[in-house]
């Protein structure tokens, strides 16, 4: 074979690699997401394959044993083409059905390994073990080795440069990350075929490798939707869903998706039940610009909830939103609502935008959101902050959603902290019934809840619906509380570890804050019990733990002998909230027997029978999910264990 076809070869092979390697998360996205940790498992595996490959096919080209470079591109190419259906079909198999979000990362981290070792570990140890054969094919093999192995693994290198750049800005948005998976493993079956028959060293039996894609397309499994799925895209940063639940509510998801959702809309109803709703008060709290106008800027906008919701009570507002992918956009205005009114700057970047933006805001709302539980490092720095803070008219308001229950959770503390140092008048508040916390930062004084109350009566809110949805909550004293400052120090640019701050949060760990006043010890049981509650609603979990724990145990002399009752049920319920479930029922049985010897606490009985009940539940799902990551945790090492072994008794036999 002449060096210019063993160049192109090689540049094939090359460009092959990347578009699988590129690819290959794509396709994982609707089961597993884009994090940082399927990237890792992906590159990993990518990385120890093409070593092994190298490693085998140095051995078989000097003793010219083992398979010839058209067994293994053709093993290659045919398995190659297989790998999105592959994909498909381990990806349904290894989630569990309506796997929570918060429970979520063993099988991310472990599922996504173990499919990517599945798909993508054949093919790119038979693409590795490549390069020696063709070095040893070359004429000038003996005379310049040096000068040969160069020359293919910079035409190797050139084809990954070519794979690169075209599988994401041509074939992904040409023919999408299956069909493009697909079209390289048809190109390297198709360079085997004419290795094939020019040399002669393909056995007519490995042909029937081409019955793998077939067998791999009759697999079952489909992507997650968790209801009728309305419309689909994969655009360059996701794979993006359009999902209609049973009560006819329709919801944005990206990616894996799970329980969680980046839009939502009805179109009989206005109140989302979500956290998306609190997000009208601050927008509604924006001082008017020179004009008379509110001018309110949402930064991740996606498919515009927030902005709907605000035209629906205000319509003379003026709103602006920031949305990096457009299709998600066009996604919003066809099945969202979003109004023609929002000027949409779509395409970019949430930091980029607000830097070369010369308008200033009433209000500026973030709700930006990468992988499902990532906060984009750079939109959560002292820089970006400051540049939020320059961008408010005087009066003004800022809010960050951040998906957290408590200020305890190293992403509240970390980011929630900066945005304080920032703003130095700003407070936090969880929102009712959600996984959500929100930051306020004003440009100006904290408003009272007197004066909460008051702007947001200036606006006529459709009443709640069938118990769901109004901002009165917001207004409660002691609802919005001081922020504290971050326990590792600010977050600065080149030195936010948002990815280890989520996945910490994601494990249920916790900062350690420092310890509340006054001492419990000073407290008589009303007090210590109402503290707790106080505590508790400003999400200062372990501060209330120590109250009601110092509560339920001292020797009340009380005229409510109720009060250790009381408490028990609240620390069942922080159990609860930190995913105790084991706990959670012990407390709320003890809460439940002494209501019970008490009399006369029938409610507080009855709230701790109903929540045991709802915490087995829990627990049963709890336990068979736990099991469910032992047995794929041991599946993924055994599968490595194997792999090891086989590639190691190749090895032996070369």
């Amino acid at each position: 074979m002449s060096d210019a076809r063993l160049g192109i070869v090689a540049a094939l092979t090359g460009a092959a690699v990347m578009v699988l390697e590129l690819m290959a998360v794509r396709l994982m996205a609707p089961w597993f997401g884009q994090s940082q940790i399927v990237w890792t498992n992906v590159i990993g595996v990518v990385l120890a394959a093409l070593a092994a490959g190298q490693w085998l096919g140095g051995r078989w080209a000097e003793r010219e044993q083992g398979p010839k470079p058209a067994t293994l591109l053709l093993v290659a190419g045919l398995w190659a083409i297989a790998v999105p259906d592959l994909t498909r079909w381990l990806g349904a198999l290894v989630v569990p059905d309506e796997l929570p979000l918060l429970e979520a990362f063993p099988f991310v981290t472990w599922g996504s390994l173990l499919v990517s070792v599945v798909t993508l570990g054949l093919p790119l140890v038979a693409l590795g073990s490549l390069t020696p054969f063709l070095v040893r094919l070359s004429a000038d093999a003996r005379l310049a080795p040096g000068r040969v192995a160069g020359r293919l693994l910079g035409a190797g290198t050139l084809g990954s440069l070519v794979g690169t750049f075209g599988a994401t800005h041509g074939l992904l948005s040409w023919v999408g990350s299956a069909h493009a998976v697909r079209l390289a493993g048809l190109v390297i079956t198709l360079v085997a075929v004419a290795l094939g028959r020019s040399h002669r060293r393909v056995s007519p039996a490995l042909y029937l490798l081409a019955l793998l894609p077939a067998a791999a397309w009759a697999l079952p499994g489909a992507p997650l939707a968790g209801g009728r799925l309305l419309d689909e895209r994969e655009t360059p940063y996701q794979l993006a869903r359009v999902v209609e639940a049973e009560d006819g509510t329709r919801l944005l998801k990206l990616n894996e998706g799970l329980d969680s959702f980046h839009s939502l809309y009805h179109p009989e109803r206005f109140w989302s039940g979500t956290y998306f709703d609190a997000f009208l008060a601050p927008a509604l709290l924006a001082p008017p610009s020179d004009d008379g106008e509110r001018d309110v800027l949402v930064i991740g906008l996606a498919a515009g909830t927030m902005a709907h919701q605000l035209l629906q009570v205000a319509p003379g507002s003026r709103v602006r939103g920031v949305e990096i992918d457009r299709a998600v956009v066009e996604l919003g205005r066809r099945w969202f609502d979003l109004p023609a009114a929002v000027d949409v700057v779509a395409g970019s970047d949430g930091r980029v935008a607000l830097d070369t933006d010369p308008g200033r805001y009433g209000a500026i709302l973030v709700d930006a959101y990468a992988s499902q539980i990532y906060l984009p490092a750079h939109l959560c720095t002292e820089a970006f902050f400051r540049s939020i803070h320059e961008h408010l008219l005087d009066g003004g308001v800022a809010a960050l959603n951040i998906g957290g229950m408590t200020r305890e959770d190293p992403v509240v503390n970390a980011v929630a902290g900066t945005f304080g140092a920032v703003f130095g008048n700003a407070a936090l508040c969880s929102v009712p019934n959600t996984r959500n916390v929100l930051v306020l930062g004003f440009k100006g004084a904290v408003p009272s809840p007197v004066e909460l109350e008051a702007a947001l009566a200036e606006v006529a809110l459709p009443p709640a619906e069938g118990g769901v949805g109004g901002l009165d909550w917001i207004a409660e004293p002691g609802r919005l509380s001081p922020l504290d400052a971050p326990v590792d120090g600010v977050l600065v640019d080149g030195a936010a570890s948002v990815e280890a701050l989520a996945h910490a949060s994601w494990k249920g760990r916790y900062v350690e804050l420092p310890p509340g006043a006054p001492d419990s010890a000073e407290l008589d049981g009303e007090a210590l019990l109402g503290l707790a509650r106080e505590e508790l609603a400003a999400t200062y979990w372990s501060r209330a733990e120590d109250h009601l724990e110092s509560l339920a145990e001292r020797s009340l002399d009380s005229d409510d002998p109720g009060l250790k009752a009381r408490a028990r049920l609240l620390l069942g319920n922080i159990a609860f909230l930190r995913g105790d479930h084991v706990s959670a029922q012990q407390l709320y049985a003890q809460c439940e027997a002494e209501a019970a010897a008490i009399g006369g606490l029938d409610e507080v009985a009855a709230t701790a029978v109903a929540n045991r009940e709802f915490s087995a539940t829990q627990l049963v799902g709890q336990e068979r999910l736990a099991i469910a990551a032992t047995n794929l945790r041991s599946t993924v090492a055994g599968l490595i264990l194997l792999a090891l072994l086989v590639v190691g008794r190749l090895f032996v036999r070369a």
